[in-house]
């Protein structure tokens, strides 16, 4: 998220791992999201399980989905050592591995992470012949079980996706250790394990609650500039300062007229922020544009439903003025605030602020009311009594009159 945290949001316990269960676990999660009123994802990382990547496209069809590049290179590096070999190593350290990778596995290994890493079509293809001309069965590989599947590996395809410059799954590998201190064993029935997470479900999202305050009360020192004024306590830290990294950046090239790129709009897609040249241009501007929240995705907004104006920044108290007290010893005795006396000053509630343009002088008034606080009196309607006062009615008289007319006593 937004935060630079994770979120869970749920647990599924399968039978198995066919389409049929992916399917049923896949629809139960949309189910959630509509009830509790949860956007669709934005991107959804997978290992290459060929049912779950298939099932995705059923059950989130308007969603893209990515594989995870951690399993992807973990494979591939499997295959390209058992055809590449390995070499010997000469007087091994203790604890060092006997074996390491031989200078042709290394050599494939970097022109399969520049293949994946290339920012075109053309420059992929490049990559991709040069692979088949270092080794010719790990390139079959690659064309067989990876390269079918490139609109969900390659960058020039990915990079259409907001996926916030994750490209792996080890962002919740944290949140996997976590659960597996609280169960603290691999054995016990489901129940068990319920009520064992049922603390860490509260805990998750106590923490996650008070990550999203603090990002909304506090704004640290690095972001008290003018130029986050409209969108610090309404965008979160994280994203913030990894703006003002990049507008660092852009000062150093504005003031040092280094000569810039063209834009390509590929960081905005991925990560939901104001790039390089946008950042440029607004310094540029000379205070005619400001970062706004629109800049930035609702995926960095503390709070995604409220509106983007920025709460007012609280203040240093005003220093209340009070007149010297100048008066005799006689004159105080007769104002009642003599040793005997039972005059006291003013209380800080019973003071009004002096300093204030707008507070007129030595006025014991109390301030007006403000309407958008108390609401508006000149709208409030007057109700007459329309009945006179009837006293409350004693038990066992229910629905008469506790006291009979006097003009019928009569």
């Amino acid at each position: 998220m937004g935060a630079n945290t994770v979120l869970p949001v749920a647990q599924c316990r399968l039978p198995g791992e066919k389409e049929g269960d992916y399917v049923w676990a896949l629809n139960m999660l949309r189910l959630l999201m509509i009830e509790n009123d949860i956007p669709c994802p934005q991107v959804i990382f997978t290992d290459r399980d060929l049912a779950c990547m298939n099932t995705l496209d059923r059950v989130f069809p308007d969603t893209p989905s990515m594989v995870c590049r951690w399993h992807m290179n973990k494979n591939v590096e499997s295959m390209a050592r058992k055809h590449l070999g390995q070499v010997e190593v000469e007087n091994p350290a203790p604890g060092q591995p006997k074996m390491e990778n031989s200078c042709e596995k290394n050599s494939f290994m970097a022109s399969f992470f520049e293949a994946v890493d290339a920012e075109t079509e053309e420059e992929f293809e490049t990559k991709r012949k040069d692979l088949a001309r270092k080794s010719k069965p790990v390139s079959d590989y690659l064309d067989l079980h990876w390269w079918k599947c490139k609109s969900r590996i390659v960058k020039h395809c990915t990079n259409k996706y907001r996926h916030l410059g994750i490209r792996d799954t080890s962002t919740v590998e944290g949140t996997h250790a976590k659960i597996k201190c609280k169960l603290k064993t691999s054995r016990g029935d489901l129940n068990t394990v319920f009520k064992k997470l049922q603390s860490w479900w509260t805990i998750s999202a106590n923490e996650t609650k008070f990550l999203m305050e603090q990002n909304a009360k506090i704004a640290p020192q690095l972001l008290q500039k003018n130029r986050y004024t409209r969108v610090v306590r309404i965008i979160t830290r994280f994203a913030l300062k990894e703006t003002e990294a990049l507008w660092k950046d852009a000062e150093k090239i504005v003031n040092g007229n280094i000569e810039r790129s063209m834009c390509s709009g590929a960081f905005r897609a991925i990560h939901g922020r104001p790039c390089l040249h946008e950042l440029i241009s607004i310094i540029e501007s000379n205070g005619q544009r400001h970062l706004v929240p629109e800049d930035f995705d609702k995926n960095s907004w503390i709070y995604r439903d409220q509106e983007g104006i920025a709460p007012p920044r609280i203040q240093e108290p005003a220093t209340l003025t009070q007149n010297r007290n100048n008066g005799s010893k006689r004159r105080r005795r007769l104002r009642n605030y003599g040793a005997g006396g039972t005059g006291r000053e003013p209380t800080l509630n019973e003071r009004i602020d002096a300093n204030h343009p707008a507070t007129p002088p030595r006025s014991a008034a109390l301030p007006p009311t403000d309407p958008q606080v108390f609401g508006t009196q000149d709208e409030d309607e007057v109700l007459p009594f329309l009945e006179p006062f009837v006293p409350p009615r004693f038990w066992g008289y229910a629905g008469q009159l506790p006291f009979p007319n006097r003009s019928d006593n009569a």
